[in-house]
């Protein structure tokens, strides 16, 4: 497994190098994030919290990666990221337990 450091890493570069090529589409993706991640109903832990629940029923790593990078920014207990796992599964049944898994060993993998 590609550590989680890692693919946030590689991420932010193909997403750079993406914005070179469509800058209008980057900027109207990151003011879209800035205004979504904002607290209101719901605090900014909650949402990334989805986000990550979310990234693992699409099997996504870039964005189980990118999730779970803010969550420990936020200092998130990883029993709240096991937890998320475990809805993500009992959404996705099985489908969802190898991302769910690498949800969990990735975020132990940040720092």
């Amino acid at each position: 497994m590609q550590s989680h450091p890692e693919i946030e890493s590689e991420l932010k570069s193909l997403l750079g190098e993406m914005s070179e090529a469509v800058p209008e589409v980057l900027d109207a993706f990151g003011q879209l994030q800035q205004a979504t991640f904002q607290t209101g109903a719901l605090d900014v832990k909650t949402k990334e919290l989805i986000a990550l629940g979310i990234a693992i029923s699409q099997s996504c790593d870039g964005c189980i990666a990118w999730h779970n990078a803010a969550l420990k920014r936020l200092d998130t207990p990883l029993e709240e990221i096991a937890e998320v796992a475990a809805v993500a599964v009992e959404m996705g049944g099985g489908l969802a337990l190898h991302p769910a898994s690498k949800a969990i060993a990735g975020y132990k993998q940040f720092k």
